[in-house]
C-alpha cells in the first residue's frame, strides 16, 4: 500500500520507518529540503519537497491512490487542512495530528470525522493514557487501551485481602460505561453471565469507556494502594495525566517550573494540588516526600530531565517511577536504567496510525495470561458490508468458549449482545487460541456475505 507522510521531523520519520518495515511504499513530504535529505539517507522512502496544503503537491505525491495520508508536521492547522484535502483527492484513510488537548470536545485522544478527516489524534492524551496503564501494572495483571484509545480492558487478580473478595461480579458498583467482561478461575475464562462469586486467585476482567476506567480502580484495589500520585511537568501530557489520575488516586500533585503556567493549571484543575518547583533539584524532590508516593511520573518536555527525575524519585523511595519519552534516540537509555516504565510518544502515535490505516478484520490480538484465550480486536469495513442492515452482535459465529467483550460503535461502548453492527464498528472478542484461525475465516465470510 502507498502511505503519504507529511512532516519529516522525528515523529514523521519514525512512523515512515515503521510503515516501510511492514512492506508499504512511503512518500515523505516536507518543505524543508535538508530534513528530507537527512531522512532519505536512513529511510527507504520516496521524498518530495513541497507544501502539503497545496493540491498540486498532494496530487504529485499520489494522494488519489494512497491507502493512507498522515499529517504529522509540527503545525496543527497544516495537518488538519492537508488531511482534509487529501481525503477530497481520494486518499482512502486520512489522519491528522493535532497536539492541543483543548481542541477536542471530549477527553479521548481520537476524534473521528472532523472536516472529513478519518481520525484526528491528540498525542498528549494518547500518551497520558498509556502512562496510566503502566501505573496500574502493580495492581492489574493487564491494562490495555484498545479501539484507538476509546476502550480499556483490565485484568485484576483477586487476593485474600481484595475488597471484591466474596462479591458476585454483577453486584460490583462500577462507573457508568465500565462492565465486568469475564472472570478467570483455574485457567478457565468465563463470560460475565456465568461469572461466580469472586474468590482468591480469581481474575476479574473489566472493559469499557477508556475515560471512565480510572474511576473503577479504587473499588478494586486495597486501601492505600492509590493514596498519592506526583506528576512533574505541567505540559499537555502532564496536565492531562494529572486530571485523569485524580479519578483514581486519593491525592494528586502536579509540579510545574513556570509560575504563570502553574497558576493557570491551579485554576483549571481545582481538585489537584499544583506546586511551583524544579524537579531537577534534589532538595526540592526531598521536600516532596516521595517515599509516601504510590507513583511518580516525569513528563517534562526534555527526555534527559525526565530520566533524571525518575531515577532520583526512585532513589528517594517512590514505590513506582514512570517517564515520558519524546525522542526515539533515548529508548536504549530508558530501557536499561532502573525505572518502572516509560511511554514513547512516537510509538503511541505509530501504533494508532498503523491501526487506522489497516484493512478491516483483525487489527490486533492480545494473550490473556493463564487462560488459553486471546483478546481479538476486529474492525468492520468502513465502507459498509453486505448484511449490515440486519446483522447483530448475537448473530456472530463465535466458537464455544468464546464471547464478546465489548462493542464500539461511533467510538462509544454499546450493549454488545443485541446491538446492530454498522460500518466502521469495532468488536473485542475473547476467543480460545485453538479456534482463532477458524474464527477469523468465519468472520470474514460474515463481513462479505452477512451469513455463515
Amino acid at each position: 500500500m502507498k502511505i503519504i507522510v507529511a512532516g519529516a521531523g522525528e515523529q514523521g520519520t519514525f512512523i515512515s520507518q515503521a510503515f516501510t518495515a511492514q512492506g508499504h511504499d512511503v512518500v515523505l513530504v516536507d518543505r524543508d529540503a535538508e530534513a528530507l535529505d537527512a531522512a532519505g539517507e536512513t529511510l527507504d522512502v520516496m521524498t518530495m519537497e513541497g507544501d502539503c496544503t497545496y493540491r498540486t503537491t498532494l496530487e504529485a505525491a499520489g494522494a488519489s491512490g494512497a491507502a493512507g495520508y498522515l499529517g504529522l508536521t509540527g503545525d496543527d492547522a497544516t495537518n488538519l487542512v492537508s488531511a482534509a484535502l487529501a481525503r477530497t483527492l481520494g486518499a482512502k484513510t486520512t489522519v491528522a495530528r493535532v497536539a492541543a488537548p483543548g481542541f477536542y470536545p471530549k477527553r479521548r485522544g481520537v476524534e473521528f470525522g472532523l472536516l472529513g478527516v478519518h481520525a484526528t489524534l491528540c498525542e498528549a492524551r494518547l500518551a497520558s493514557a498509556e502512562l496510566e496503564n503502566l501505573a496500574m501494572g502493580r495492581h492489574a495483571s493487564m491494562m490495555e487501551s484498545l479501539g484507538l484509545g476509546a476502550l480499556r480492558v483490565g485484568l485484576f487478580p483477586v487476593g485474600k485481602d481484595s475488597p471484591v473478595k466474596g462479591v458476585y461480579p454483577h453486584e460490583l458498583h462500577l462507573p457508568e460505561g465500565i462492565r465486568v467482561s469475564g472472570v478467570a478461575r483455574v485457567g478457565f475464562l468465563r463470560p460475565p453471565a456465568d461469572a461466580p462469586r469472586l474468590e482468591p486467585d480469581d481474575v476479574l476482567m473489566l472493559a469499557g469507556d477508556a475515560t471512565q476506567m480510572p474511576a473503577a480502580w479504587p473499588r478494586l484495589c486495597r486501601e492505600g494502594d492509590l493514596s498519592r500520585a506526583v506528576v512533574l511537568g505541567g505540559g499537555d501530557v502532564g496536565s492531562q495525566l494529572a486530571e485523569d489520575l485524580a479519578q483514581a488516586f486519593a491525592r494528586v500533585e502536579l509540579v510545574e517550573m513556570r509560575r504563570d503556567r502553574a497558576e493557570k493549571l491551579a485554576e483549571d484543575l481545582p481538585n489537584i494540588r499544583v506546586l511551583v518547583g524544579d524537579g531537577r533539584h534534589v532538595r526540592f524532590l526531598e521536600d516532596l516526600n516521595l517515599d509516601s508516593a504510590a507513583a511518580v511520573f516525569s513528563t517534562t518536555r526534555d527526555d534527559e530531565t525526565n530520566l533524571l527525575i525518575a531515577l532520583m524519585a526512585r532513589k528517594l523511595g517512590a514505590r513506582q517511577t514512570f517517564s515520558l519519552l519524546r525522542r526515539s534516540g533515548y529508548r536504549d537509555a530508558f530501557e536499561h536504567l532502573p525505572i518502572d516504565g516509560f511511554v514513547g510518544t512516537y510509538e503511541v502515535m505509530a501504533r494508532c496510525c498503523a491501526s487506522i490505516v489497516a484493512k478491516a478484520g483483525i487489527r490486533g490480538t492480545l494473550k490473556i495470561k493463564d487462560t488459553g484465550h486471546r483478546l481479538i480486536e476486529w474492525h468492520w469495513p468502513d465502507g459498509g458490508f453486505e448484511g449490515e442492515d440486519k446483522l447483530r452482535g448475537d448473530d456472530l459465529p463465535i466458537p464455544s468458549g468464546g464471547f464478546v467483550v465489548a462493542h464500539l460503535s461511533d467510538s462509544r461502548c454499546v450493549e454488545e449482545a443485541h446491538s446492530a453492527i454498522h460500518a466502521g464498528d469495532t468488536h473485542l472478542f475473547a476467543i480460545p487460541e485453538r479456534d482463532i484461525g477458524r474464527f477469523e475465516r468465519a468472520m470474514r465470510r460474515w463481513a462479505k456475505g452477512g451469513s455463515r
